[in-house]
């Protein structure tokens, strides 16, 4: 078996921190499916936890392992500590924290062996007041030896885990602290640990990131203590009961209630079932019937003999020298060597004590002395002078008594519990009331105290006011319905206050330099004048209108203002309107500055102060509730740890006390169980364990659906940028397919005329040679002869070609010559082409064979040719016209040259071209080419060409005023029905735009609408005009 090759590939993934890899590739294959031997999984193990624990983020692979019930008991030796320490990968927070600002060290000091053996468990001291947390010396014996046989396998394992514990919350991984306290064997005591450890080192962080950091570590925390107590509370209400009052060994025998008090977690507090229990704690036990349950208490102490109509006192379990001696506070599981404990009611002196012992009554007991010692100093506060010196005697022996069992009750606290804010907020009361007393008596009691009255009764007022509003933080913070509303005025008056002063007080400032300066202009400058000033905003801000611009009599007697004479020139230096500079000046402006303090004052400030209070009190209630929940639970605490013995007897119990302290060593015991709660047989520790593994299982579930949202969330968004990406590339070929259109169409407005040319090309090729082959010849029974289309050149052998002939009859105009030899028809190289005759002499069809022969009805033999004109114009509506005349069965014809003539002779299309344009007098070259048109003279060679002459114009040279635009697009073979082998048509198509024009009368063409095309009688019309309307 190939171990060491197994531990590395295993280490691999630890540094790799793919546990995926780990779960699917090594857990259930060779060699570990197949181990059943413990030290062979011992050796696999312990260098993936160690290197688990070192690296930062490597919590599954801890919970993995410790699931394969690891023993980490071998791996805590102090050597072990000492290495997790020095090579953890994340000590950031812990060299800059702990071992500098805590420890004091630097952080370039190297952490030494000394630090484990020394410095760590005064530093758990120091974060959670727990003595002695880690037995050192145990955990190294155990790890180094590999022996347990002298200890508990299950409790160092568990010790084990609390180093661990340590080790993790110091070097700030709440992750890992969570992964060992579930699998510690009390988990709830192990978090609340953790919580006042995270909240100690907040405390003692100066850098505010990290302290919040900590301290939300810390509420976390307390949050999993409760949510795991509610989970108990579903299951075992009892069992939960019994669980606050369980000692627990490993944290210096605190309760658990207890340790959740010192970590400050008001959640836990603050529970229902824990202010429950509070409840009966806070009378002993004792169950009391009916309602008013406080008054029946403390009236059955005073009474004594109302609590037996009133009280249910619990049984206790009796001391016998017959029994075994057990504790109160324990849990019986089972009788021991038949000792059976017997269970009965206290005594009447019993019954005393438990009463007077119930912390509900020291408390009241406490307050109503307080209260009447409140009567007392007011009752000689409102007494004149010289007339209470016997209440001023009673007065300071009743404050010095108050005083004196407070400072022994604050020694008491700090020598049993070692808590320093307790010990500092009764300092502060210490101090004040130490300070009255020392100026009351020398002037108030003292046999030669100085002879000034007012001094003292003014010491005697701060008294009184101090006194008075002790009473909101000792004793309304304890009262039900006022200490949340305690707790959110006094956070209203720290944090909201002194930021509404900030805000009011340039305002207050401004205000109260103006006001002075307009209503008594002349007042000299001095203390005085700021003291009325500032005096008079600050009385305003809390009162009513000011008096200062009433009208006063004798400030009028000494006015300046001559109301009958004007002309005295006034004293420059002198503005008031009164001699006496006392007197307030009265004006306008006087009372424009008092409108607007009082309106920036009264709807500005007063309504932002009221406005904050609001939000405060509505955000931060449920946190108030919480506080008073606390310092309930605090007070009542302290309460059970004072003496049974009322003020001001308890000062002497409280000497007491302190004697056994210092004699005995004696220290504070735990809090008082329920004794009928405490002989339930209950399997605490299994249930609570299973509780908190079921809790963690939930989270790990709830952990892992969010990371399977998160994992989606995170594919969503890769999807997203590769989307955006190809969107990216979509919307970059989007641009160039547009600029590729761009282009494509500046090509086809370069190459449009070619176009436009291929086009007709298109429709007329003689390759096509169709319509020369259809059917029957038009007006005809003539069948013609089938061609296909390998037979139609001439050089193909066809034997048996013998088509049939047609020729009609000579007309006038037609000729039987053959014509001339020339073509308008060019081969692929554009050289025209030259026709050929067949063995009869007649001129061959030079696109080949048609199926008939013969002239047909062509007026000659060989090419036929006519000009055709396409002349088109945008009409008035936008849409594009062209010139049409009648043919043959009433249908629209394209304008044709030499085939309708004017009665002067000349043909009507030539005549039309006239009207279009003015030509010149002098004659022209016959052999002009009509495709080489470009100028103006090469159109009057044109019109030679169509009309053989020139004749005179039609219009006026002068009134022609616009351009016509006229080009030839195209030449050559006309593939028609009418063709023949030997006569067929050829056709130059010229395209005339001109603007919309009115045709001379009388004149044989019109303009048709070009959506009329599809009415003209040849198909060569049609074409012609389809790509023009393109």
């Amino acid at each position: 078996m190939n171990w060491d090759q197994f531990v590395r590939n295993f280490l691999l993934c630890v540094k790799c921190n793919r546990m995926e890899v780990v779960s699917q590739c090594l857990w259930d294959c060779p060699p570990w499916n197949t181990v059943y031997n413990e030290w062979e999984v011992n050796q696999f193990t312990y260098p993936g936890l160690v290197a688990s624990l070192i690296l930062p983020g490597r919590e599954a692979f801890v919970d993995m392992l410790l699931y394969q019930k690891f023993p980490v008991r071998f791996l805590t030796s102090h050597l072990d500590l000492l290495h997790f320490f020095q090579k953890a990968g994340d000590r950031q927070t812990f060299l800059s924290l702990v071992w500098q600002d805590i420890l004091g060290h630097s952080q370039t000091d190297a952490i030494g062996e000394g630090f484990i053996l020394t410095e760590l468990n005064p530093l758990i001291h120091q974060l959670t007041d727990v003595r002695n947390f880690l037995d050192l010396y145990e955990l190294s014996r155990i790890a180094l030896t590999r022996n347990d046989g002298t200890a508990d396998p299950i409790e160092s394992d568990s010790n084990s885990l609390s180093a661990l514990i340590v080790y993790a919350v110091l070097l700030n991984r709440p992750k890992l602290v969570m992964v060992l306290i579930k699998h510690s064997s009390d988990p709830i005591p192990h978090i609340v640990f953790a919580e006042t450890m995270y909240r100690n080192l907040s405390k003692a962080s100066r850098n505010v990131e990290l302290h919040m950091a900590l301290k939300r570590q810390a509420e976390n925390m307390g949050k999993i203590a409760a949510d795991i107590l509610d989970v108990g509370i579903r299951e075992s209400p009892l069992r939960t009961q019994t669980f606050f009052q369980r000692v627990i060994p490993a944290f210096n025998s605190k309760t658990l209630l207890r340790m959740a008090f010192d970590a400050r977690n008001r959640r836990f507090i603050s529970h229902p079932l824990v202010q429950d229990w509070l409840d009966h704690f806070a009378s002993s036990f004792i169950r009391i019937k009916g309602t008013n349950r406080e008054l029946k208490l403390v009236l059955s102490a005073y009474l004594i003999f109302p609590m037996y109509l009133w009280l249910t006192f619990p049984r206790h379990l009796r001391r016998d020298r017959h029994f075994a001696q057990t504790k109160d506070v324990t849990y019986i599981h089972e009788p021991k060597s038949g000792v059976t404990p017997v269970l009965s009611f206290p005594s009447f002196p019993g019954m005393i004590y438990a009463v007077w012992s119930a912390p509900l009554v020291k408390f009241w007991t406490w307050f109503i002395s307080y209260v009447m010692f409140l009567i007392l100093i007011g009752v000689d506060m409102m007494t004149p002078a010289c007339t209470n010196f016997s209440l001023d005697i009673a007065v300071f022996i009743w404050a010095t008594l108050i005083l004196v069992d407070l400072t022994l009750r604050t020694i008491q606290h700090y020598l049993w519990r070692k808590r320093r804010q307790p010990v500092i907020r009764n300092v502060y009361h210490i101090f004040s009331q130490f300070i009255f007393l020392s100026l009351f008596f020398p002037y108030r009691i003292a046999p030669y105290r100085y002879e000034h009255p007012f001094a003292g009764r003014v010491i005697l007022a701060f008294g009184v006011l101090y006194y008075y509003y002790a009473v909101w933080g000792i004793f309304f913070t304890f009262f039900r319905p006022l200490g949340p509303l305690v707790k959110i005025f006094s956070m209203m008056f720290k944090l909201d206050l002194p930021r509404w002063i900030a805000v009011i007080t340039p305002f207050l400032i401004a205000s109260s330099v103006v006001w002075q300066a307009v209503i008594t202009p002349d007042y000299p400058m001095g203390g005085e004048v700021w003291r009325r000033a500032i005096t008079r905003q600050i009385s305003v801000l809390f009162g009513g209108l000011s008096n200062e611009l009433e009208f006063n009599a004798a400030c009028e007697r000494t006015s300046r203002i001559n109301w009958s004479n004007f002309s005295h020139p006034p004293d420059r230096c002198w503005v008031g309107a009164y001699s006496d500079y006392t007197c307030n000046t009265v004006s306008a402006w006087s009372y424009i500055f008092m409108a607007s303090y009082y309106v920036f004052l009264k709807f500005g400030m007063m309504i932002m102060l009221v406005v904050i209070y609001t939000a405060r009190f509505s955000s931060e209630m449920n946190k108030a509730t919480l506080m008073w929940k606390y310092e309930r639970f605090q007070t009542l605490f302290e309460h059970y740890w004072r003496t049974s013995l009322p003020f001001p007897l308890s000062i002497c119990g409280s000497v007491y006390l302190i004697y056994l302290h210092y004699v005995y060593g004696k220290q504070l015991t735990e809090p008082a169980t329920d004794p009928e709660l405490g002989n339930l047989k209950m399997d605490t520790f299994i249930y609570w364990k299973s509780v908190a593994i079921e809790y963690f299982a939930q989270i790990d579930r709830e952990e892992s659906n969010r990371s399977v949202g998160r994992q989606n969330s995170s594919l969503l968004g890769t999807m997203k940028k590769d989307m955006r990406a190809a969107m990216g590339k979509v919307d970059e070929l989007d641009r160039k397919v547009a600029h590729s259109n761009g282009k494509l169409r500046d090509l086809q407005e370069r190459y449009r005329p070619i176009a436009r040319r291929l086009a007709v090309v298109s429709a007329l090729n003689p390759v096509r040679h169709v319509r020369s082959r259809l059917g029957t010849y038009p007006d005809t029974t003539l069948q013609r002869t089938t061609v296909a289309d390998h037979q139609l050149s001439w050089t193909t052998p066809m034997p048996n070609y013998n088509p049939p002939t047609y020729t009609t009859v000579t007309k006038e105009g037609t000729s039987d010559s053959q014509g001339v030899h020339d073509t308008w028809i060019s081969d692929e190289d554009g050289e025209w082409i030259r026709y050929e005759f067949d063995s009869t002499g007649l001129p061959r069809n030079p696109s080949g064979r048609t199926g008939l022969g013969g002239r047909g009805i062509y007026l000659q033999y060989g090419p036929n040719r006519r000009i055709v004109l396409a002349i088109t114009t945008a009409n008035r509506d936008g849409r594009l016209a062209f010139i049409a005349t009648d043919g043959e069965r009433n249908q629209a014809n394209l304008p044709v040259v030499s085939e309708i003539r004017s009665e002067s002779g000349y043909p009507e299309a030539g005549r039309l071209l006239l009207d279009v344009f003015c030509c010149a007098s002098h004659r022209v070259k016959v052999n002009y080419d009509p495709l080489k048109l470009q100028t103006k003279a090469d159109l009057r060679q044109l019109m030679q060409l169509v009309l053989g002459s020139q004749p005179p114009c039609r219009y006026p040279k002068e009134e022609i005023s616009f351009q016509v635009d006229i080009r030839a697009i195209y030449r050559g073979y006309l593939d028609s029905s009418l063709n023949t082998d030997n006569a067929w048509a050829e056709v130059l198509v010229l395209h005339v735009s001109v603007p919309d024009i009115q045709l001379p009368a009388p004149s044989v063409y019109y303009w048709l609408d070009l959506a009329s095309r599809g009415t003209l009688s040849h198909h060569i019309d049609s074409d012609i005009l389809e790509y023009l309307a393109v």
